[in-house]
């Protein structure tokens, strides 16, 4: 298996189609990376207001709220401090915005010495729109770019970018990131007691990131 060189030092670019993408896929690298000396810029795509889009008890500034607070608290228990910048394009509708979602990426991964984002392939709309702009401009200003999987875990068959790269996370790291990805009760918790207020989240999804490693595909 591949071993990934990592940085020591440099901007690492994350993009984030919704807020908690980054801390279920790559939470522990970026602990990592954080650590080892490098500044980790994290490119919120939209802030997730469409999770319960008929919800009855929650508005979408709610949500917006709610998940920016579970993913700030997230990276507390990680121990990170990435800078964020906010594109909030609208949640379910990232494919709609080609023009403005490139040229605000140009903008943003421009300097950077490493970009993470979503496979193409990831299965979520929004992820897969999101990963496609930025591999472009990341080849545009020859960046280099590596992916991962959120939706893609629990449906394999999306994934036919070949074998990932696996980056083994050291033992304290993985147990920060099993209490990270568990803050995000608004996805995994029901709102309510009727349907459209249910968990967006499946049961057992959490089992698939809490892996002693995270799988990531370099581009190439």
């Amino acid at each position: 298996m591949t071993v990934l060189a990592l940085p020591d030092s440099g901007r690492v670019a994350i993009i984030a189609p919704h807020p908690d993408d980054e801390v279920f896929a790559i939470g522990g690298l970026m602990a990592v990376l954080q650590e080892r000396g490098c500044s980790l810029d994290v490119v919120a795509v939209t802030d997730g207001e469409a999770s319960h889009a008929c919800s009855t008890r929650i508005t979408p500034d709610e949500l917006r709220t709610i998940r920016a607070r579970e993913t700030q608290q997230a990276y507390d228990i990680l121990g990170i401090t990435p800078a964020i910048t906010r594109f909030a394009l609208p949640d379910s509708g990232v494919s709609r915005c080609g023009m403005v979602l490139r040229a605000a990426l140009r903008e943003q991964l421009a300097g950077a010495t490493l970009c993470l984002a979503p496979l193409e392939t990831d299965g979520h709309p929004d992820h897969d729109a999101s990963s496609a702009a930025a591999l472009e401009i990341c080849a545009e200003f020859r960046i280099p770019a590596w992916r991962y999987a959120v939706w893609a875990r629990l449906n394999p068959g999306r994934i036919v970018q070949g074998a990932p790269s696996l980056f083994v996370l050291p033992p304290g790291v993985r147990a920060k990131k099993m209490l990270a990805i568990r803050v995000y009760e608004s996805q995994l918790r029901a709102l309510g007691p009727l349907p459209e207020d249910g968990p967006v989240l499946p049961a057992g999804f959490l089992d698939y990131f809490a892996e002693p490693g995270e799988p990531l595909w370099p581009v190439t």
